[in-house]
């Protein structure tokens, strides 16, 4: 198969949707010959974090000259950045600037998949299930990691972490959990409790395991002790060291919209991701890379880290700030975020989210009582099947906007709403909005939704 057929092949799977489990991707790697097996890999799990956290470590090692896979999840713009390799710190150079470094090129891709729908194929007439997508991509990835050599997998789950397909990993180096918060419930299960068992699912016996502090989270006092309780059990179960990083691990010194310093023992580090959490994203990679690294390496990766779409600045003038903050919790985040880069000012907003969201509440962690003002809204849909239509998304701001107004004069509420279907357009349409008036532009509410329009709202610079 060439290129497109391999990506018609992998969008087929989604037919056979989320079925948790590992007995499908175990068989199909068995058949592909255990390319997973002696991969060394740092694998990670959560609700929010894991895309920076997996940068970190993949730029440490990487400024260190290991040769490093990164495999995450969903991709952004382009498929094929979902499985990368970085040899050397020429190639985060070019990821830096060009964004697409490292990625599996297109014959590589579609000589990998289709071998793996032979396999695939073998599988059905032997009576085993088909793959899900995921699988098939997980698939591939170890594949290609293989065929390279890498020295380390920067491993990300793409759902949980006990039944995900990347869980077929024996013996990782180091087991990395990130913020946790309700999300997938349906799959993962109703309370924080069994969310974070899932997640613990990625915990193996004796191998070091790195969590961010639960109290460091916008998880109620209970739930944080819930979190805390459960990977303390499970790591304890395994023999396995638990290390927490929390906010007395770092003191933060400056914070603006070109990055944040902070010190961490003893050392001032920069890193250029916003976000008070980022520099415990930083720490959880360092600490988990350490026994492979020096200080200086470590100082290196974080100070050049990059991971788009998240709480990027892709324009300074006029200022354009892009986060894929898709739920509550990453919705509290860009909200203070945007109360310590933008304190005082007026803010256009592009926004556009998934139906199955918490939509309402990530709405009003954006709207009310923040020491910023929103001079206009623009409402309109990603490119998923799972969109909540801009009209829908219109009629929520409105009521979350009248209840924010009723105490409020006239003069200082005339926010325009507007609700555009097409993204690109809505895009166009806010930047102009708010280049003629000189205000910053903040697009969030979905990764699909960013990765639609960010080449249209980077051309701006």
């Amino acid at each position: 198969m060439n290129y497109p057929q391999a990506l018609e092949y992998i969008k087929s799977a989604a037919r056979f949707g989320i079925k948790p489990g590992l007995e499908r991707i175990k068989e199909l790697c068995r058949r592909l010959g255990n390319p997973q097996s002696g991969l060394k890999v740092f694998h990670i799990a959560g609700t929010n974090g894991k895309g920076s956290v997996s940068s970190y470590l993949t730029h440490i090692l990487v400024t260190a000259g290991y040769k490093t896979g990164w495999f995450t999840s969903p991709y952004l713009e382009h498929f094929s950045e979902r499985i990368r390799v970085f040899s050397g710190p020429k190639d985060l150079a070019a990821y830096d600037t060009a964004n697409r470094a490292g990625e599996i090129g297109e014959e590589d891709f579609a000589r990998i998949m289709t071998g793996i729908e032979i396999e695939v194929s073998r599988m059905l007439a032997d009576g085993f299930d088909n793959p899900t997508e995921f699988e098939l991509i997980t698939a591939a990835a170890f594949l290609w990691f293989y065929e390279q050599n890498c020295d380390f997998i920067v491993l990300e789950t793409g759902l949980g972490g006990r039944l995900d397909s990347t869980n077929i990993i024996e013996h990782p180096e180091a087991a990395i959990i990130c913020s946790l918060s309700y999300e997938h419930v349906e799959v993962l299960g109703p309370t924080i409790a069994r969310i974070a068992a899932e997640k613990a699912g990625i915990m193996k016996a004796q191998v070091p395991v790195y969590a961010y502090d639960p109290a460091a989270s916008y998880l109620s006092a209970g739930d944080q002790q819930t979190v805390r309780q459960v990977l303390e059990e499970r790591a304890a179960e395994l023999s396995s060291p638990l290390t927490w990083v929390g906010r007395d691990s770092v003191t933060i010194l400056e914070q603006s919209h070109s990055g944040q310093d902070f010190l961490w023992q003893n050392r001032r580090f920069h890193t250029r991701l916003l976000g008070s959490y980022q520099p415990l994203h930083a720490i959880l990679a360092a600490k988990a890379t350490t026994p492979y690294v020096n200080i200086d390496q470590i100082k290196e990766g974080i100070n050049i880290a990059f991971w788009p779409g998240r709480l990027e600045v892709c324009s300074e003038k006029p200022f354009i700030l892009l986060d894929g903050a898709h739920n509550v919790q990453a919705c509290t985040s860009l909200a203070e975020t945007l109360e310590q880069i933008l304190p005082g000012q007026r803010l256009v907003l592009l926004t556009g989210m998934l139906a199955d969201k918490n939509t309402s509440e990530m709405l009003r962690k954006i709207l009310l009582d923040r020491n910023y003002s929103i001079d206009a809204i623009f409402a309109t849909e990603p490119d998923n099947p799972r969109k909540l239509a801009a009209s829908s998304l219109a009629e929520q701001i409105e009521k979350i906007n009248s209840e924010r107004l009723e105490s409020l004069s006239k003069d200082s509420y005339n926010i325009r709403i507007v609700a555009l279907a097409e993204a690109g357009d809505a895009a166009r349409q806010a930047m102009q909005y708010a280049q003629e008036r000189d205000l910053a532009l903040i697009a969030f509410g979905s990764l699909y939704l960013i990765g639609n329009i960010r080449h249209i709202l980077r051309g701006s610079n």
